[in-house]
């Protein structure tokens, strides 16, 4: 019986590094969700702001409706750069820290 229980020590033992590793990979998750949502909510809040400043001219009558097309074709063009531009600094320093990259 006794070399059961140090058999099961052994191997509890041989765990808790594994274990370690699961907790500090769901913290990273955690964080790196959280980073996630707030780069999104930024990226779409920063492009509300272009879309309504560009609806405020065009409807001021400030802005022709050929410069209103051209800023919206600009806007569809730039958004995906944008977004991943706010994704990637709110995410670097997180996987940076983890040792995901340098």
């Amino acid at each position: 019986m006794g070399m059961l229980e140090r058999t099961l020590d052994r191997l509890g033992e041989a765990r808790k590094p594994r274990e370690e590793m699961k907790k500090r990979f769901r913290e990273l998750l955690g964080r790196a969700y959280e980073a996630l949502g707030t780069a999104c909510r930024d990226a779409m809040a920063e492009h509300v702001k272009v879309l309504t400043a560009t609806r405020d001219e065009y409807v001021g009558e400030r802005l022709r409706p050929e410069l209103l097309v051209q800023r919206v074709s600009r806007f569809q063009e730039e958004w995906p750069n944008r977004l991943m531009a706010h994704v990637r600094a709110a995410m670097s320093p997180i996987f940076r820290e983890a040792g995901a990259i340098r």
